[in-house]
């Protein structure tokens, strides 16, 4: 019954691991002005997400933002399976927590060699059908192009493109640009439309990838 198994237990000795990271979460669920820290060295350290260590305190709206501010910090050899789990809830959570999750996706769409970049994003929206899609990413980036700071920096960059940029980088931002096309903001795919023919003029090289990319899309 219930109670042999509680008496069981308590004459198991718990892991060590088990012990560590239940110390820890006491330690640091009363401390919320360590969690943006701890959201990357957790998982970078420890092998363990902040958020999975303090299950009770998930809705909390201080730790959700320091997670999704987390994601961008992190490095990329440690940006595991959990963490893109984490990165793909800026789909289809809520529009309010949806457009401040997606900063994250943005952000790590360009970096080349990362497990969260857009190569990832293309594999994530390209199997869903164009009423999905519009149902989350197109509401959770409705308005990049208003307060997004990786948008900003993106538009910036392809205005002082030099040669010298690798065609990869290029390349990962262009497949980010052509998903903000299906945007009904009608102003987004004209200004990323133009961003992007900024980056291709000095970059030929990568369109045919590109144009394969667009034949996959609904």
């Amino acid at each position: 019954d219930a109670a042999s198994r509680a008496w069981a237990q308590r004459l198991i000795p718990l892991p060590r691991e088990v012990k560590r990271r239940r110390l820890l979460a006491k330690k640091v669920a009363g401390a919320p002005w360590s969690w943006r820290s701890l959201a990357v060295v957790l998982p970078e350290r420890e092998g363990v997400e902040l958020m999975d260590l303090l299950p009770d305190t998930s809705e909390d709206f201080r730790l959700q933002e320091a997670m999704r501010e987390s994601l961008t910090d992190r490095a990329a050899a440690t940006f595991g399976g959990r963490a893109l789990e984490l990165l793909s809830q800026a789909f289809d959570a809520c529009p309010d927590d949806a457009a401040r999750g997606i900063e994250a996706v943005l952000s790590l769409a360009p970096r080349d060699g990362h497990p969260g970049n857009a190569d990832w994003l293309h594999t994530q929206l390209v199997g869903r059908s164009m009423a999905e899609r519009d149902a989350t990413w197109s509401i959770a980036t409705f308005q990049v192009d208003q307060y997004s700071g990786a948008y900003r920096r993106l538009s910036k960059w392809a205005t002082s493109l030099s040669n010298s940029v690798d065609d990869e980088e290029v390349r990962l931002a262009s497949i980010l640009l052509m998903w903000l096309f299906t945007s009904p903001n009608r102003f987004l795919p004209d200004g990323a439309s133009k961003t992007l023919v900024k980056l291709l003029s000095s970059h030929l090289a990568v369109t045919p990838s590109l144009v394969h990319a667009a034949r996959e899309t609904d």
